[in-house]
């Protein structure tokens, strides 16, 4: 029922909330460049340059997750107040139906995907290719 009512939430609004994750994560990949210069200059030493360059990228992500959560989180309520007052229909059994479709073979492409990388990587180191 929660993707359904998500669905229904960004009805009219796709596009808007689109653009709104694309800049966010332009941002993000911005902010990562940057980190990743001022962390590669640490990099003189092997073992102490990447234990400085790891500690970063581990101290980036703990702040950004939980900056991510509540961008997430607010996203929903602006969609939420927009929307008070509208009914939200119950999803028929066909449209369950597509959307558990969907998913299954989502997650067969995936393991598909998955596969046929392991078995890339046992014909390279049986086999040299």
């Amino acid at each position: 029922k929660a993707l359904f009512r998500s669905k229904q939430l960004v009805q009219g609004y796709w596009w808007k909330v689109f653009w709104r994750f694309f800049l966010l994560i332009l941002l993000i990949l911005l902010i990562l460049i940057v980190v990743s210069i001022v962390l590669g200059l640490f990099g003189g030493n092997y073992i102490k340059g990447d234990l400085v360059v790891m500690l970063g990228f581990f101290l980036f992500y703990f702040l950004l997750h939980p900056f991510m959560f509540v961008f997430r989180f607010l996203l929903y309520e602006n969609l939420r107040q927009i929307k008070e007052g509208t009914v939200f229909e119950e999803p028929k059994i066909g449209t369950k139906i597509v959307f558990l479709l969907i998913a299954i073979l989502g997650f067969l492409v995936i393991l598909v995907i998955l596969l046929a990388f392991l078995l890339t990587l046992a014909f390279e180191y049986f086999y040299g290719f």
